[in-house]
């Protein structure tokens, strides 16, 4: 399918639009579409391209994305076959939101409509024959009304903090408790219709995926191209960001739940992987950082230095921010304007000693003037773990220092491994939280296993579609 885009220009910024979808519904976070190259189905009397090609729908004058109940724009299975529908998404993607129009035809027709559907995926294989895995997960569709104004039914996938609004370009939205592993191939396999009485096929009008865009960190260390104590920056400040090892902080590879990265370990005291200063991560108001870590001692222990980027002119005199690990595995993060501005602490059990996790920290308000909101919020493999408000009246103070991995203090530091390191130049949200660690955990394409489907490091059981 060709999605059909304009170019929108106004304030010397560019954004992209896709016609028809109100992007501006979903709060928190926009999504934009995912490209659909081709669909096939088990059978069809009427073809499976109309699901993709944008037939039948138009936007009403409210702004909602309806479809009419003209039987040709649809795609309806032959004789009584209830069967399955599988979308080719060109290339790997992660999948957020899908909207799906139920089959509308009018006359009574719209009964053959799907009702329950399974969810099944695969990254490698053909559109004829994915490789997909077990089941991903079901999902209830409502029922369509035939008349020539439907709006569609939308599911969200995944836990997120935000609330749900009730209704997205016209259709209500279900929350899904499940999330979808990034795929190729998203096949609907239809379980049951509204028709019970006759059981005559089923089908659809209209099918849409969306996801929720990715941010580029300022920042960014994968350690897989490290040459000797030189760390490259894969963050769009580039090269000024380019780190070195020091001490006993040395990058290797191992075992590990992340997918494209290596990690810089840090074995002793006086290990340190370091930046020179970079004007463009200096003083942010908001910032998120995100990070795998590895605690390779004790996690019952204080003062405990992970990373930073601060000036120490003596104890407890310093300038920017910095992390630490407390009694307990709670990590701690600490603004600095020569004192303390505040301390945000994790919830317990943040970091485990010897096990891996993805933590994320948003942080906002760091330099606002006056008395203010500095907020912290901790998420864990994705998932939210605890927030931090607290009311201050002083603002960070930039510095020199540099961005640091180790000893940024006058603390010893943890001993841990760190992977795929990013430092971004805003603040996230609980969408681009989740999504950027399940990036972490998918190999790029040219690493994909054949016949694999990989989701949160799990190996899904895999079946093979006639």
């Amino acid at each position: 399918m060709t999605g059909r885009w304009r170019m929108l220009k106004a304030c010397g910024a560019i954004a992209v639009a896709w016609l028809g979808i109100n992007t501006s519904i979903l709060p928190a976070a926009e999504v934009i579409p995912v490209g659909l190259t081709d669909v096939t189905a088990s059978s069809q009397q009427r073809p499976a391209d109309n699901t993709i090609d944008d037939s039948g729908l138009t936007t009403n004058g409210s702004g909602d994305v309806v479809h009419d109940n003209v039987s040709g724009n649809m795609w309806n299975t032959s004789g009584s076959d209830v069967g399955y529908i599988t979308f080719d998404l060109g290339s790997v993607q992660t999948i957020d939101f899908i909207q799906i129009w139920n089959f509308n035809e009018g006359g009574g027709w719209y009964e053959r409509g799907a009702k329950t559907i399974d969810i099944y995926t695969a990254t490698t294989g053909t559109l004829a024959s994915p490789d997909v895995g077990a089941k991903v997960g079901t999902i209830t569709l409502d029922m369509a009304n035939g008349v020539s104004d439907y709006a569609g039914h939308n599911f969200r996938f995944g836990p997120f903090a935000p609330t749900t609004p009730a209704a997205y370009d016209g259709g209500s939205i279900t929350h899904t408790s499940f999330k979808l592993p990034a795929a190729r191939f998203v096949m609907l396999d239809v379980q049951d219709t509204y028709n019970t009485a006759t059981y005559e096929g089923t089908g659809l009008s209209e099918v849409r995926f969306l996801t929720v865009p990715t941010v580029d960190p300022l920042l960014a260390y994968n350690f897989t191209d490290a040459a000797g104590s030189s760390v490259p920056n894969h963050g769009t400040v580039g090269s000024a960001g380019n780190a070195t090892t020091s001490g006993s902080a040395s990058v290797g590879a191992g075992s590990q739940p992340f997918a494209n990265s290596d990690y810089v370990s840090v074995t002793a005291d006086g290990g340190l992987l370091s930046t020179a200063d970079v004007d463009a991560v200096d003083s942010l108001n908001d910032m998120t950082l995100a990070f795998w870590i590895k605690p390779n001692e004790s996690t019952s222990q204080n003062w405990q230095d992970v990373m930073g980027d601060i000036s120490v002119a003596a104890p407890n005199n310093a300038t920017g921010w910095n992390i630490q690990m407390m009694n307990g595995g709670v990590l701690r993060f600490r603004p600095w304007n020569s004192s303390n501005i505040g301390e945000f602490n994790s919830a317990a059990g943040t970091v485990v000693q010897g096990e891996w996790a993805h933590i994320t920290m948003v942080v906002t308000g760091l330099t606002e003037a006056g008395t203010h909101d500095v907020t912290v919020t901790f998420y864990k493999d994705g998932d939210f773990l605890n927030e931090v408000t607290l009311s201050v009246s002083n603002i960070m103070a930039g510095n020199t220092a540099g961005f640091k991995i180790g000893n940024a203090m006058w603390d010893g530091e943890l001993l841990a491994d760190y992977g795929d390191v990013q430092l971004f130049g805003e603040a996230l949200t609980a969408e681009q939280v989740q999504k950027n660690y399940l990036i972490s955990l998918i190999p790029t394409p040219g690493a994909l296993p054949a016949g694999l489907a990989l989701m949160a490091g799990v190996l899904m059981r895999r079946r093979r579609l006639a």
